[in-house]
């Protein structure tokens, strides 16, 4: 769910593209975590037909009262999410992985349709420089407002720490905001300067989204003043891909 929610690529990620009729997908996690959700986007623009199992993360489940799947531990060993599953016809032995930026580039390794990483070996190291942005600076302020807004008071029932939050908002947020609406200046299309909608657009994209399941306005708190990267998000949420994600 969190980024020290997540555990370490468990397996070797097969390069070998197969057919979608001959593969099973599953992907244990929840909606509301903004990694799972990561995943979602990549599986809906890959169109590679797959299962949602909810399930909550294993602290969280614990802190809930709530029994720990066997079979959820079997595939993610520390009960991370997202955590994901798949079987092949091809090849009978069940292959896991966890870790959310790992399973996307499997998927876009082994499923043909609709590339996510350019070919281009700088664009390429582009998409990998603002996916670790994004889930290493974006993601540290957007997911502290995530926590203390809706897990701690829904899930832990704690108090939220709002002179925290009110932190994050004038200090942390403001850096990554003002970062983003630079980067789009030069009226790119995505925001690694790629052709395509990549890797790097999920992720930074899915971490800004996060503050909107929170309840917050995220075109007020974008603001008038970025509107590069308020345009950029407009164009992110019409996306079939993650309406269907967010849905």
């Amino acid at each position: 769910m969190t980024k020290h929610l997540l555990s370490l690529d468990q397996t070797t990620k097969s390069k070998v593209p197969v057919a979608h009729k001959e593969v099973q997908r599953t992907l244990w996690g929840t909606k509301k975590s903004p990694y799972v959700r990561k995943v979602l986007i990549a599986l809906e623009e890959k169109k590679g037909p797959y299962k949602l199992e909810e399930i909550l993360p294993a602290n969280l489940l614990k802190a809930t009262n709530q029994k720990i799947p066997e079979v959820f531990l079997k595939i993610s060993p520390f009960g991370k999410i997202p955590a994901y599953q798949e079987i092949s016809r091809a090849d009978p032995k069940e292959f896991s992985i966890t870790e959310s930026s790992v399973i996307m580039d499997y998927l876009n390794e082994t499923i043909e349709e609709t590339p996510l990483r350019p070919h281009d070996s700088k664009e390429n190291a582009r998409v990998s420089w603002f996916m670790t942005y994004g889930d290493n600076v974006v993601a540290a302020a957007t997911y502290k407002i995530f926590f203390e807004t809706l897990v701690k008071p829904n899930f832990l029932k704690e108090k939220t720490d709002t002179s925290l939050v009110d932190t994050v908002f004038k200090e942390e947020l403001p850096v990554v905001l003002d970062f983003l609406e630079r980067t789009l200046a030069d009226h790119r299309a995505w925001i690694a300067d790629t052709k395509n909608f990549s890797l790097a657009d999920i992720t930074i994209a899915t971490h800004l989204i996060t503050l909107s399941t929170t309840g917050l306005n995220l075109d007020e708190t974008i603001g008038e003043k970025r509107p590069n990267l308020l345009k950029y998000m407009r164009k992110i949420l019409k996306r079939p891909s993650v309406r269907k994600a967010l849905g």
